[in-house]
């Protein structure tokens, strides 16, 4: 996840990533997949693009839950879901 203001990392660059409570912690990555996980709908007063459809975003809804690790999902003992940061630096 990146800031606003922030330029999104590229596929295959080096990026740091860091912990979003602990300062002291980081890590180089390079991302080998980048996806956006926001999108204008609303913008100066105007739509900016049209909403999908109720099916469209339950099966967008149900396709991010097939690709998770079983691990993520089974009810007894889940691996917690790790979420980090990232900053990208030339």
């Amino acid at each position: 996840m990146v800031q606003p203001n922030e330029s999104a990392p590229t596929v295959g660059s080096r990026v740091l990533c860091r912990h979003p409570f602990h300062e002291a912690k980081r890590a180089w990555a390079e991302p080998q997949e980048v996806r956006p996980l926001y999108k204008l709908y609303w913008a100066n007063g105007k739509v900016a693009q049209d909403l999908p459809s109720y099916g469209k975003i339950r099966e967008n809804a149900l396709n991010s839950v097939a690709s998770l690790r079983s691990d993520y999902k089974r009810n007894l003992n889940p691996t917690p879901y790790k979420v980090i940061a990232v900053r990208q630096f030339s």
